[in-house]
């Protein structure tokens, strides 16, 4: 027996979805490459658990909980040092950014539609997993969230 006989080489794979539609265009930056995956990666995501602001009548400042919509890219950037850095490095050095649109119900409430007629509209950034968005207008507000679950496992 050969000393590497137990090391499998890979077929070429010749049937399924790769085979059917094809390789992916080497013109999208989405495409991967000799290297690797590519670090640009569209975003679409909602959110229940942002939090904004805003004064009463009394003029009071009132937190409140909103649900948001996000729409744009995200770059990683795979070179980074992925060791384990205080909170503050980690901070500094984020793995990936992102920017893009920023959409909002018309009121301050969690998990209502961020389409709804007289939502608002404005753009985020992402930098690792701290967020803000702004929405302009007459109701504007800031936005703030991380991308982190507040209750892991719960779905």
């Amino acid at each position: 027996m050969r000393p590497d006989a137990h090391i499998r080489t890979a077929r070429p794979m010749t049937a399924g979805p790769a085979a059917i539609a094809g390789p992916r265009p080497s013109w999208s930056p989405l495409a991967p490459d000799e290297n690797g995956p590519s670090p640009i990666e569209l975003v679409a995501m909602y959110t229940t658990s942002d939090l904004t602001g805003s004064r009463s009548a009394d003029d009071k400042f009132r937190p409140h909980v909103v649900g948001g919509a996000y729409t744009g890219v995200r770059y990683y950037r795979f070179g980074a040092p992925a060791e384990n850095v205080g909170r503050i490095k980690a901070f500094l050095r984020p793995q990936h950014l992102g920017v893009g649109a920023f959409f909002i119900g018309s009121t301050d409430r969690a998990l209502i539609s961020p389409f709804e007629n007289g939502h608002r509209t404005g753009g985020f950034l992402e930098w690792g997993i701290a967020r803000a968005g702004v929405a302009v207008g007459d109701e504007w507000r800031v936005v703030i969230g991380v991308g982190k679950q507040i209750l892991p496992y719960l779905f």
